[in-house]
């Protein structure tokens, strides 16, 4: 298992849409500014998949969808100081 400490907003928005994916995750502690998780590969592949596609060059745009974008960047961001993606 894998603990990290992540952006709260795209986090929420993952943890609601990919619930049923493979994986377990658990929050571990949720804060104003930040939430740490605690996942296993499954999972955690599941989140980087998901931010890069969100935070990339070809995210869907959506009206509204500026803020999850921006936070799938911040996660992206937040994982690469983690050392769990290259940056």
């Amino acid at each position: 298992m894998t603990v990290l400490k992540l952006p709260p907003r795209f986090w929420g928005d993952h943890y609601e849409r990919c619930a049923g994916n493979p994986g377990k995750r658990r929050e571990v502690k949720v804060a104003k500014g930040y939430v740490v998780v605690e996942l296993d590969a499954d999972a955690l592949e599941d989140l980087v998949s998901d931010a890069e596609y969100y935070g990339g060059d070809f995210a869907p745009d959506w009206s509204g969808g500026g803020g999850i974008r921006a936070s799938a960047r911040a996660t992206i961001r937040a994982l690469e100081r983690q050392g769990v993606v290259a940056n």
